[in-house]
């Protein structure tokens, strides 16, 4: 065998060894999920779900949507299930630099809404509207670069019982840039 051929075969085992070693070993990522402490409190006080739960929750189907408003500035990132209903819409408002989360939800009156994404779990204040679920986030909260960057999916729930993952798409980071 030629020093090329070792060479290559070497490099073969090397990532043979290495995928072995990564199926093997049980997914870290679920413990990195934590509860963001330094978050304002609202005083509620909403069972989380946990690391585990959350990442555990099937990825709803559908797809995301960006559009820009050239009447207002706006633009939107939408979440639609695969039967059109938009579930989740985040709206950056230019002009005051707020990133507006909406969630479809039915006719619960929730008043809070917690947001998972990979690195951080947060919960967060929120208004209750006919079918849907409002809260604002502030351009420099370092949730929207949480939500932008996190890997896979993202998971929402709402006070009452409702909570889903939606997959994690450019156009999430591409409405929270749009606010900065």
């Amino acid at each position: 065998m030629d020093h090329r051929t070792a060479g290559v075969a070497a490099a073969a085992l090397a990532i043979a060894g290495l995928l072995l070693l990564a199926i093997s070993r049980p997914d870290e990522r679920e413990d990195t999920a934590t509860i963001d402490d330094t978050a304002p409190a609202t005083g509620l006080d909403l069972p989380a779900i946990s690391s585990a739960e959350w990442t555990a929750l099937p990825l709803r189907p559908g797809d995301w949507n960006w559009r820009g408003d050239p009447g207002s500035g706006d633009t939107h990132a939408e979440f639609a299930g695969t039967d059109g209903e938009n579930l989740v819409h985040l709206r950056c408002e230019p002009g005051n630099g707020d990133l507006v989360l909406s969630l479809a939800n039915g006719d619960i009156q929730a008043r809070a809404i917690i947001v998972h994404t990979e690195t951080q779990s947060r919960q967060l204040a929120a208004d209750a509207g006919e079918g849907s679920i409002s809260t604002r986030i502030a351009r420099d909260d370092d949730l929207l670069d949480a939500m932008a960057f996190s890997r896979g999916r993202i998971a929402f729930e709402v006070e009452g019982g409702l909570a889903f993952s939606v997959p994690g798409y450019p156009e999430i980071t591409r409405v929270v840039e749009d606010c900065r």
